[in-house]
């Protein structure tokens, strides 16, 4: 989840930001695929829907926001959590059943099925790239969890944390904690590389082997995504492999309803770096148009000018993330490090100088230490 580092010098660097980049949005695609990789581990074959016998689902519970002392409080023991470096530590305060609860609203699944799918979703974020496995791995390696403050979205509040690795690579993760019978716990999660929910990429892993998706019963994306999860599957792995153009020619014959699904449409842009900058602008240009902002977006086209070398198209993809994102002296660093490559030293020192003012703890990463030598 947070392994996004990337060597960003000549065409080594740009074939390693190419890649990232697709990563951070493609393998969204991969999780449309249905059958092999849903998290309860139950075998691949899709069930299909039993003659006799009650339907199994899952209860939704509502959202109880913690009382405002009870915020602090989360922060600081999930921090304290974090700073164990053990992911089932970590992995405690998250709680999988009503996060589990909300992802499969409306579906229903054979008996049996969810009978293990908590403890499995728990499992799941032990491993390295689950949630709880993968922040425990980066912090084990030197990198550093900061919390940021607080977001509205999709008509809650999240607290949002700042994750660094040891080299550079850089994320905004942010949970949804929940007053619950087991007291405060994180319900959900989402990361700005990605900018989906962990509920909603949940349930996509689990459409096709409900009964609604075995029945042919879903409807409108849902639907399409069960049918041509192949198709998707197929554009995923060429994008994760590196093959960046046949991966584009196998999603310009997706249909058009999935083409334009906002995480997809982010992924052809991603694709379309392929064919040079003008092209990729002229990509993102349509995705803006489309789906406005993100800064899961901006954060993409951070990474792909980087890549390319296009210092000043990177310098205004990170001036709208920090209009997007929650507030980061971090992303103030990431500027001084595209001024100084455009060739404006003073400019680069006052950002430096700025970020270190708002955060002098910055200053123990080890990218941020070589920045300011570069800078003297």
């Amino acid at each position: 989840m947070f392994d996004n580092e990337r060597e960003e010098k000549g065409s080594a660097g740009a074939t390693a930001g190419m890649v990232l980049t697709v990563l951070a949005v493609g393998v969204l695609a991969l999780l449309y695929v249905t059958g092999n990789l849903h998290i309860s581990g139950v075998p691949v074959a899709a069930p299909t829907a039993p003659d006799v016998g009650p339907l199994t689902e899952l209860p939704v519970e509502r959202i109880v926001p913690p009382a405002e002392k009870h915020w602090v409080m989360f922060d600081a023991a999930f921090l304290a959590a974090a700073e164990t470096k053990e992911a089932r530590t970590i992995s405690g305060h998250f709680a999988f059943k009503p996060m589990l609860g909300m992802a499969y609203e409306g579906l229903e699944f054979e008996p049996g099925y969810l009978t293990n799918v908590v403890r499995e979703a728990r499992k799941a974020s032990l491993e390295p790239t689950g949630v709880a496995g993968s922040l425990a791995g980066m912090l084990a390696a030197g990198g550093s969890l900061m919390h940021l403050g607080y977001e509205e979205r999709d008509g809650h509040r999240w607290t949002v944390f700042r994750a660094v690795r040891p080299h550079g690579g850089f994320d905004h993760i942010a949970l949804l904690p929940v007053n619950g019978s087991t007291g405060v716990r994180a319900w959900d999660s989402w990361t700005m590389s990605t900018g989906l929910k962990a509920s909603e990429i949940a349930r996509k892993m689990v459409l096709g082997v409900s009964v609604q998706g075995a029945q042919g019963k879903l409807k409108g994306a849902e639907a399409l995504q069960v049918e041509h999860a192949e198709e998707m599957n197929a554009v995923a792995t060429l994008a994760l492999g590196g093959s960046v153009a046949a991966a584009g020619e196998a999603f310009a014959k997706l249909p058009k309803e999935l083409r334009d699904v906002r995480e997809m449409q982010l992924l052809a842009a991603q694709l379309s770096m392929v064919d040079g900058v003008e092209a990729y602008r002229n990509a993102c240009a349509a995705y803006l148009e489309d789906h406005g902002d993100d800064a899961t977006a901006a954060w993409g086209r951070y990474q792909v000018f980087v890549s390319l070398q296009e210092w000043g198209d990177a310098a205004e993809a990170l001036q709208a993330l920090k209009k997007l994102a929650v507030p980061d002296p971090y992303l103030d660093v990431l500027l001084a490090g595209v001024r100084r490559q455009q060739g404006d030293v003073g400019e680069a020192k006052t950002l430096l100088e700025a970020a270190l003012v708002a955060e002098p703890a910055l200053e123990e990463l080890p990218t941020v230490a070589a920045l300011a030598a570069q800078l003297g």
